[in-house]
């Protein structure tokens, strides 16, 4: 039996809030259920701390949400912190 829970979830990455949300939408369309955290620093602090908001997701969905970022941001020279 595994210790692992289906609703354990992970970080797969972080940046600015815009940069998040268009990776948020990636997943999403791709049935992948992600949550942003941090969102309540930036909209306080402005981008005082850059790179503060997060994307999560759950940790069976890790390996398949990396591709499909690695994609999305190959595909517009980018890359995101995992």
């Amino acid at each position: 039996m595994s210790d692992t829970h289906n609703d354990e979830i992970v970080m797969v990455a972080s940046g600015t809030m815009p940069q998040v949300e268009v990776w948020k939408i990636a997943l999403d369309d791709e049935g992948i259920d992600g949550r942003v955290v941090g969102e309540d620093l930036t909209a306080g602090l402005g981008s005082a701390i850059p790179e503060s908001v997060e994307l999560w997701v759950h940790r069976e969905d890790h390996d398949r949400a990396v591709k499909v970022l690695s994609a999305l941001d190959a595909k517009h020279g980018k890359s995101q912190e995992a």
